[in-house]
């Protein structure tokens, strides 16, 4: 129950994921690269466990999607970015 809090709050939060994510420089976003919303964060979480029952067949398939999105990203409709770039990105398409 903690675990899914944590979780849950911190990636649908401003800071757009756990404390290892942010140190990582990484953040969990929606297609657009808008914040996601709790219950995305919470289909993130629990579809987690399809990748886990499929002998981590939902995280290799990361290597072979062209967003590099894992079987939970693809449930919730989310993605992984390191934030460096999705910065570098938004400053390149704001209008002047």
């Amino acid at each position: 129950v903690i675990g899914f809090v944590y979780a849950t709050v911190m990636e649908s939060s401003a800071i757009q994921g756990t404390v290892g994510k942010m140190l990582l420089g990484i953040a969990v976003t929606d297609a657009s690269g808008n914040r996601i919303t709790f219950e995305q964060s919470a289909k993130r979480y629990f579809s987690k466990i399809l990748s886990y029952i499929t002998f981590l067949f939902g995280f290799f398939i990361a290597g072979f999607t062209n967003k590099k999105q894992t079987l939970h990203d693809i449930v919730s409709k989310s993605l992984v970015i390191r934030k460096s770039r999705w910065l570098q990105y938004q400053q390149l398409t704001m209008p002047v």
